[in-house]
């Protein structure tokens, strides 16, 4: 594991770097390319099935492209960035499609071990909502 301090929303804040395995990470509901979907359907939880198709039906050719870089590359460049939750688990704060290939991944790569854990900025623990919309809506 190793840190870096990066600036979010103007505040120098400790990022810890490590890969994070993909059975702790939950997709965030709030994320832009979900919420939309969330704001016009009845149900309050989606199913994963749900947020899939939110993420990957806004651009098709686009998400293909994406999952097909990363496969060939072998795994992504830009680390995600994680949100710690209690019990270990961590929200998707920016990255939620390349979690969602990396779980379509593992699953097409059953023994593949590239495909189980991703590389992740773990924020602080109670980061403000300002700094969380910040990350997510700038695309860090």
């Amino acid at each position: 594991m190793s840190a870096i301090t990066v600036p979010i929303n103007g505040r120098r804040t400790l990022l810890e770097v490590e890969q994070i395995s993909l059975s702790h990470l939950i997709l965030d509901e709030e994320n832009p390319r979900i919420g939309l979907f969330k704001d016009n359907h009845p149900d309050e939880n989606l199913t994963p099935d749900q947020i899939k198709w939110a993420i990957a039906g806004k651009s098709p050719e686009a998400y293909k492209k994406l999952k097909e870089a990363i496969q060939y590359n072998r795994g992504i460049i830009n680390p995600i960035w994680l949100e710690p939750l209690p019990g270990g688990q961590f929200k998707v704060v920016e990255g939620n499609t390349r979690v969602l290939i990396y779980n379509e991944l593992s699953k097409l790569e059953p023994s593949s071990d590239e495909w189980k854990n991703i590389i992740a900025y773990k924020l602080p623990e109670k980061i403000s909502e300002d700094e969380r919309n910040f990350i997510s809506s700038s695309g860090h």
